[in-house]
């Protein structure tokens, strides 16, 4: 059997011409084609460098999210408030010393909410000596206090129906 390079050794000058000229054009179309569908180094990492570009702007913006909604959380607990409150506004904050900021402010704002509401309960609650003390004469004896534990368990008015037999 043959190689190929002996048969083209075998070949005229004429065929040996025609048939580099038939290989000239196949290989010719063969790269076109190859080119076509294959873009050039360059330009394959060009568009391979900009998608790792974005895909690491997107990862960079995923951990700085966590870093925030864990600072949150850490802050949050320092100051004894629900993360549930914060965890709305997380998105507008892009920092965590600002975020800190808004959580102190918000911690503050509970704080002096509490201490209003501790306040509305002692100055409406009981004070002894007080003519409020004692209610009515069907409960003679039992403190406002008492009587409030009374009708929390469902003594108070077995005791009152009880008085007025």
């Amino acid at each position: 059997m043959k190689n190929p390079q002996q048969i083209i050794d075998s070949l005229s000058q004429e065929d040996r011409n025609t048939l580099k000229s038939f290989f000239d054009q196949t290989v010719g179309k063969a790269i076109k084609t190859y080119a076509s569908n294959h873009p050039s180094p360059d330009v394959a990492y060009k568009q391979l460098s900009a998608r790792l570009d974005q895909i690491d702007a997107v990862r960079k913006a995923s951990e700085q999210k966590a870093e925030i909604k864990t600072a949150a959380i850490g802050i949050c607990a320092e100051k004894g408030l629900p993360f549930k409150i914060v965890e709305d506004i997380l998105p507008l904050y892009s920092d965590v010393e600002s975020l800190s900021k808004k959580i102190n402010e918000l911690a503050s704002l509970s704080n002096q909410q509490e201490a209003r509401q501790v306040n509305v309960l002692l100055a409406g609650g009981y004070k002894p000596g007080m003519a409020t003390e004692r209610q009515s004469n069907d409960l003679k004896g039992f403190s406002t206090s008492e009587a409030i534990a009374l009708e929390g368990s469902g003594m108070l008015d077995r005791l009152i129906k009880g008085s007025r037999q």
